[in-house]
């Protein structure tokens, strides 16, 4: 057994694998796990608001293919930043967020990580900064009765610096 697992971000493969292919391509690799994406693109968006039933079938793709889902990267949260000074953006980032993070409790997913600033497209203020915390906040509780992890991606700006 390895001390450690590494897993397959699943924008390394083509989407027209599906589920099942990017789960048996990550696993004939040697990798250990897939990590997915909830990007800015509508398609990804809308994973958040899967039902139960294609839910399900993700979990038992899983298990028929061997390799698990463990981690989910939620980069729509660039389009839709956290910190955002539009009540409507951030009305929808922290739709994103939360829809996110009850769709890796359902998956079995351990670490959600999101973008570590309070606005990309945009200048970062005081306000911005504000906004981001109570939002981060909001994500922490979300994530604590859920189970899941919570982490920050670096990204390149200086605010997690």
């Amino acid at each position: 057994m390895n001390e450690y697992k590494i897993g397959l971000y699943e924008k390394a493969m083509s989407d027209s694998l599906g589920w099942e292919g990017k789960m048996k391509c990550a696993k004939e690799c040697g990798y250990d796990y897939l990590e997915i994406s909830i990007d800015a693109s509508e398609e990804k968006i809308n994973r958040i608001y899967m039902d139960q039933f294609e839910r399900r079938e993700i979990v038992e793709l899983m298990y028929r293919t061997g390799l698990p889902i463990r981690s989910m990267s939620v980069s729509a949260l660039t389009k839709y930043a956290l910190g955002d000074p539009s009540d409507e953006i951030r009305k929808r980032a922290q739709e994103i967020m939360g829809k996110s993070i009850e769709l890796a409790a359902d998956l079995g997913i351990r670490t959600v990580m999101l973008p570590g600033y309070d606005i990309y497209f945009g200048e970062s203020t005081v306000e911005t900064k504000k906004n981001f915390l109570e939002n981060i906040k909001k994500a922490a509780l979300i994530g604590a009765r859920e189970g899941v992890l919570l982490g920050f991606e670096t990204m390149e700006n200086d605010f997690m610096n």
